[in-house]
């Protein structure tokens, strides 16, 4: 039955009700189905960063600053690998948000994208896994401004990290920044258990994949006048 009011005519009681119940029905559809379309880009940044499985192949060519043990290495599990050994906070949604960006850019080989994000987000971060991840895309990228910026910061956030010491020296060669590769590598000479020995097979193995031969044979030569075997390390090299 219709009741009537000075305005006309209305629904019953019981209509209105149901009517607002179905409005509230909808209301919570609606918030559900942007809560999934938010959590699915949410869910597949997480497998991505964890996983580090972007089709990026960020092998290095063979002219590239990278450390001995990794040249081979498919840098994208690199981060995971990381991330196992120091597992990090929890990324904020926004953060994850910028790592999916970052990692469907390198998908898609729009890798200027993918190393200005990432290198973003290891800064506000600070977390080794993705200061390394945006190191390793840069150097790939061959962005050596951006792959300098990504090692120091690589080095800060890991200090007992020796590849990391090696790549950012690397960067600093090739950039011509000899004073600082010099300084670097003091410190990672000074590293380890096995001493000066140890780190003179680092630096050399490090130098030896440097395509600029000049520039590498200068920063072993200033190395190994302050060494008594620096003679050696020379010739080994």
């Amino acid at each position: 039955m219709w009741m009537v009011d000075h305005e006309g005519f209305v629904p019953p009681v019981a209509d209105s009700r149901q009517m607002n119940a179905d409005k509230g029905t909808n209301n919570r559809k609606r918030v559900a189905t942007g809560m999934a379309r938010w959590a699915v880009p949410m869910t597949l940044a997480m497998t991505l960063v964890a996983s580090g499985c972007a089709n990026v192949d960020t092998r290095p060519a063979p002219d590239e600053p990278v450390a001995p043990g990794a040249q081979h290495e498919p840098s994208p599990l690199a981060a995971a690998k990381a991330a196992a050994k120091a597992p990090s906070p929890g990324f904020s949604q926004d953060v994850l948000y910028k790592l999916l960006v970052a990692e469907l850019a390198g998908r898609r080989s729009q890798l200027t994208l993918a190393v200005s994000t990432y290198l973003e987000v290891a800064r506000e971060t600070q977390d080794p896994a993705v200061a390394e991840r945006a190191t390793r895309i840069a150097v790939f990228a061959r962005d050596n401004e951006r792959g300098q910026q990504a090692a120091r910061l690589w080095t800060e956030v890991a200090p007992e990290n020796t590849e990391a010491k090696q790549v950012y020296a690397a960067m600093l060669i090739r950039t011509g920044e000899l004073d600082l590769a010099v300084a670097e590598l003091e410190k990672l000479l000074g590293s380890g258990e096995a001493g000066s020995e140890t780190g003179f097979s680092l630096v050399t193995e490090m130098l030896s994949l440097q395509k600029d031969r000049a520039k590498a044979m200068e920063v072993m030569d200033r190395l190994g006048s302050k060494r008594a075997g620096g003679k050696v390390a020379r010739l080994a090299f």
